[in-house]
């Protein structure tokens, strides 16, 4: 059974621009150590998802910050494409439930916050219950906690680049055309998708089917342009998109992405997320000499340098502090992301002990307990 998620990216509560107001709402984690999962691989909403987005990239756009909305959710019911592509802010909640020292916190002492885009479904969630991709729930709190307090709200989609139109079947003209419209920002929600050949002035309402996918039962003749609806009344036409004339046949899995020149309007946000989201070193910020002082470029020869990064743990500065990586060929930096830093083995053994902040530190912590539950979709939804 498909699963519905959303993507995450780290940012400061001020950086996006709200949609919604603030609503309380729990999450629980994918795809990490607790599904005997690898989380920097795809899994549920970053492999297939209930939106037909199919796999989706750690390295680009939405980053492997998805999540997922339960169908009770009102932002799912509200929805025709039930608020696939759609992006949320989540923000740590202390105090709720009793529950204190959870969430990670920014210089400032303010709980920290992540931006995620929906890309599937779960099933077996509560209407206030969000599933998100194990790294991103590792971005607000240590990962063995199972489940944490949050509130969220409907963002703007801050989309590094423009929309694609990724084609998961094409026989060519008069025959069946499949696709989705992906890496939509602003508002992000598409309401409509038509289809014409380049050489027509006749548009074509493509159907909804399901998901983000839309479909054709009998394509006009290539080059294939596409006008598309936001839900807030925006409409952009892309040109010549589909140059071929079929033979896509990869399905949601093999989909091909084409590339085009239309975005929705987007607010930009402060040039401090775009450090946050570690995209400080991407060629078209560095190209286009954007947001040079937060990102540490200024004066730098070399467009892919990289900023110090802000969240990375403190040393201690002794020369007894070093970075001894467990076995298994896994890296420091990734057991970090992984939230094991305070895990039992990895604290007796003393591994990376300068990436996970404990040079200094005599003690060592424990990971806290917890139990799960199998959802029908095969999600194991961590309790505390």
């Amino acid at each position: 059974m498909a699963v519905l998620a959303v993507a995450l990216l780290a940012a400061p509560v001020g950086a996006v621009k709200a949609i919604t107001d603030w609503e309380d709402a729990f999450i629980t984690h994918y795809g990490g150590s607790q599904d005997g999962m690898d989380p920097s691989s795809p899994s549920f909403g970053t492999s297939e998802g209930a939106c037909g987005y199919g796999s989706i990239s750690k390295d680009a756009y939405p980053y492997f910050s998805v999540a997922a909305f339960s169908p009770s959710n009102h932002y799912y019911q509200s929805d025709a494409l039930k608020a696939c592509g759609q992006c949320f802010q989540i923000q740590c909640e202390e105090g709720r439930n009793g529950k204190t020292g959870v969430c990670k916190t920014d210089a400032q002492g303010e709980p920290l916050s992540i931006l995620v885009m929906i890309s599937d479904v779960c099933p077996e969630c509560e209407a206030n219950h969000i599933d998100v991709q194990s790294l991103a729930f590792g971005k607000l709190a240590d990962q063995g906690l199972g489940n944490i307090d949050v509130r969220y709200r409907r963002v703007e989609c801050a989309v590094p680049e423009n929309m694609k139109v990724s084609v998961m079947n094409y026989d060519g003209a008069g025959q069946w055309l499949r696709l989705s419209i992906d890496d939509t920002g602003g508002y992000a929600a598409v309401k409509s998708v038509s289809v014409k050949s380049s050489s027509s002035s006749s548009w074509t309402t493509m159907s909804n089917t399901w998901g983000a996918v839309w479909e054709d039962g009998s394509a006009p003749q290539p080059p294939l342009d596409f006008q598309i609806e936001c839900a807030d009344g925006q409409v952009v036409s892309a040109d010549s998109v589909v140059k071929q004339n079929g033979g896509i046949s990869g399905g949601v899995g093999g989909a091909i992405s084409f590339s085009t020149s239309v975005q929705f309007a987007i607010t930009d946000p402060a040039a401090s997320a775009r450090k946050d989201w570690g995209q400080c070193s991407q060629s078209w910020l560095t190209s286009g000499s954007y947001c040079q002082a937060t990102c540490g470029s200024c004066g730098s020869s070399a467009s892919g340098s990289s900023p110090a990064s802000s969240s990375s743990p403190s040393t201690s500065g002794s020369s007894d502090c070093q970075d001894t990586p467990p076995s298994g060929g896994s890296t420091c930096e990734q057991q970090l992301q992984w939230g094991a830093c305070s895990q039992g083995w990895m604290t007796s053994g003393n591994y990376c002990a300068a990436t996970c902040g404990r040079c200094g530190s005599g003690a060592s912590t424990s990971p806290a307990q917890v139990s799960s539950y199998s959802g029908p979709a095969g999600r194991r939804l961590l309790r505390a």
